[in-house]
């Protein structure tokens, strides 16, 4: 099996972790200024940092392992460029977890446009305390 079958599936999911870690680091780094307990908790901030490689290594094992199990399963594609799983299983996951973490980020959003909504004048004021 090639090395760029377990590529293809665990890149997607490690990108919208990673994109998702992003949204929680601002609505984080926010939410701990409104009540003053300056940034993040430190344990916060490494578990954040640390779930994309954790999840990309274990989307990329999960598809050597099915590759192994599977053999027979692993082709190369059309161009010859690169090797992927002819089961939809692989692809199945990648995408359900990518989906699970695009509404996790939507609801962080939203979180984070409701944190500044309603704290807006407080941002004013650190705004202005922080520009004199």
């Amino acid at each position: 099996m090639h090395f760029s079958s377990r590529l293809v599936y665990a890149g997607p999911p490690a990108n919208a972790y990673a994109t998702l870690g992003i949204l929680l680091q601002l609505y984080l780094s926010r939410n701990s200024t409104l009540k003053y307990q300056g940034t993040p908790r430190r344990w916060t901030v490494i578990a954040v940092n640390t779930a994309p490689p954790v999840l990309w290594a274990m989307v990329f094992t999960g598809s050597l392992i099915y590759g192994i199990v599977n053999p027979q399963l692993v082709q190369r594609d059309l161009t010859g460029m690169y090797c992927n799983i002819s089961s939809s299983v692989p692809s199945s996951v990648g995408a359900a977890l990518v989906a699970l973490l695009s509404v996790t980020m939507i609801i962080f959003e939203i979180m984070t446009l409701v944190l500044l909504f309603k704290n807006w004048t407080a941002f004013r004021r650190l705004q202005v305390s922080t520009s004199s």
